[in-house]
């Protein structure tokens, strides 16, 4: 089906050419998006993941046991869960709990989150990048870091 040593197939490497090098047809789908949506379908895009950040960062200033670490300017979402058995204990203590957290969120499979520090303790980030997420996805995913939380503290 495919004979490498036929005449004219190294002649002319279209990879040489491309933006992608070695993915010559990688951004034909991007272009065929473009082509038939036009640029607001991606504008569109951002605009629905910026605001799933204010909605998560909305939802988790109201609550008593969830401390954002700043205002999210984009769909990125930093801050720490905090539980009543933590509230008065050091920044250390408290950063260290939220690796624990992450691992223990991670390991679950149920949610993807990052390690991030933030005045130099740790702290949880969520980057939203699915249009298809829903508030009911962010609540999800509060309430799974609430009952890992109390496990985590049972535990210890």
């Amino acid at each position: 089906l495919f004979d490498p040593s036929a005449p004219g197939l190294a002649e002319y490497d279209s990879g040489l050419k491309t933006v992608e090098c070695t993915k010559r047809s990688a951004a034909f789908g991007l272009w065929g998006v473009w082509s038939l949506f036009g640029p607001q379908l991606f504008g569109d895009l951002v605009d629905v993941t910026f605001e799933l950040g204010q909605q998560l960062y909305e939802k988790l200033r109201e609550a008593p046991d969830f401390e954002p670490v700043h205002h999210p300017e984009c769909n990125i979402v930093v801050f720490r869960h905090i539980p009543e058995g933590l509230r008065n204990s050091s920044m250390e203590t408290i950063g260290q709990f939220q690796l624990k957290l992450r691992r223990d969120v991670m390991q679950s499979g149920e949610f993807y989150i990052v390690p991030t520090a933030a005045g130099g303790y740790g702290a949880l980030r969520v980057t939203l990048i699915n249009p298809l997420t829903t508030t009911e996805h962010l609540d999800l995913l509060v309430e799974s870091l609430r009952k890992r939380g109390q496990a985590l503290l049972a535990e210890s």
